[in-house]
């Protein structure tokens, strides 16, 4: 699937040059443009994937490239006024070939998520294509304010864009650890996922064609009809061995791997499927209430059984009782590993925004989200 991509704000910003960075380690391209808009100059120096004339500071007047502080109302009228004026950058990369565009923040900053919502919606007076949010929410020990924002940046967005996939900082801290000294790893744990899903299907010809391909369409259809997603993820080293080869794949200069036991193959996949299902989460959620779902399972072709991927499928059926799955897979021959990446779109996210609410009302009073936004 073709992306621009869009990091807003200080983590939006490094979500979007983390994957740049991810692309360049894999044997297909997904992105065909990658920006940075930012009130902090600072934040902007210290990415290092997205080129220098895709980092655009804006707001200088106002705050002297020092940022909002989150304070969400002063974000919010720097964007009203500057959007018009960011989105000129996009001019200078091809964005016809473009299947969607990906706006990536923090919901609980004053910068990132008050520009999505705007930028948005400039976006659909040119593009005629799907307009896809990833947002971060806050972990408990960051600010009541930080929180008041994610409250405030779910009711706005989940309206805006097509689609907001979430991935919930507090879910991967762990005991004592400050999102300052995880942001690496967590970081690391999105833009993983981010990067398999979308890089599902965009091969070259010298690759290994999937017995079941996945493709921008199968990504779309998943995603549309709007609300909240999550991805789940696992991975699983498997052994890469290969045989002797014989002699025309001597003559072509090829050899074959070994044939993997059908039995183990399933086993693997079946681990993985289970694995990315109930720890490998971005944000925790209602499995019951998914509208629609979508497996990429990737990896070394002889471990990709399809009776293996097949019997994921179902699992994924009878833990979210949902009928529509899509699902593929994704030869990578070069691979020693086995990932299973799984989209969960139009979930509920239950008692986090509760969570959220709690945290926000050691600040100011709060509307609560509406049940149909839960």
């Amino acid at each position: 699937m073709k992306l621009i991509v869009i990091g807003v704000g200080q983590a939006g910003g490094r979500i979007a040059d983390s994957l740049v960075a991810f692309e360049r380690t894999q044997s297909s391209t997904f992105t065909v443009g990658a920006f940075a808009f930012d009130t902090t100059q600072q934040d902007l120096d210290a990415l290092t994937a997205i080129p220098d004339q895709h980092r655009i500071l804006y707001g200088q007047l106002e705050v002297s490239g020092q940022g909002v502080d989150g304070d969400s109302e002063q974000g919010s009228k720097l964007a009203e006024a500057n959007c018009t004026e960011l989105l000129r950058s996009l001019d200078d990369v091809p964005t016809s070939q473009a299947d969607a565009i990906l706006l990536t923040t923090s919901l609980g900053g004053g910068t990132g998520s008050t520009a999505v919502r705007p930028l948005t919606e400039e976006l659909r007076q040119t593009y005629d294509v799907p307009i896809y949010g990833v947002g971060v929410l806050p972990a408990t020990d960051q600010s009541p304010t930080a929180a008041q924002n994610s409250i405030q940046s779910l009711r706005t967005l989940t309206g805006v864009v097509d689609n907001l996939l979430l991935f919930d900082n507090e879910a991967w801290l762990t005991s004592g650890e400050s999102i300052e000294d995880a942001f690496e790893r967590v970081n690391a744990e999105l833009v993983r996922r981010l990067g398999v899903l979308f890089s599902a299907g965009e091969v070259d010809a010298s690759e290994t064609v999937a017995e079941s391909v996945i493709d921008a369409s199968e990504i779309i259809n998943t995603l549309h009809g709007g609300g909240v997603s999550v991805l789940g993820y696992s991975s699983t080293t498997v052994e890469t061995t290969e045989s002797n080869p014989g002699l025309l794949s001597r003559l072509l200069g090829r050899s074959e791997p070994e044939p993997v036991d059908a039995t183990k193959a399933i086993s693997v996949l079946e681990t993985g499927f289970r694995k990315a299902i109930h720890q490998g989460l971005t944000a925790p959620c209602s499995l019951a209430s998914t509208e629609r779902a979508l497996a990429v399972v990737g990896g070394p072709p002889a471990w990709l059984n399809r009776q293996g991927v097949e019997r994921g499928r179902q699992y994924i059926e009878s833990e979210t009782e949902c009928m529509e799955v899509r699902g593929g897979d994704y030869p990578q021959p070069d691979r020693e590993s086995v990932e299973i990446d799984i989209l969960f779109s139009g979930v509920s996210l239950d008692s986090r925004i509760d969570a959220l609410q709690n945290a926000a009302s050691k600040s100011e009073p709060v509307q609560e989200l509406p049940e149909s936004r839960r």
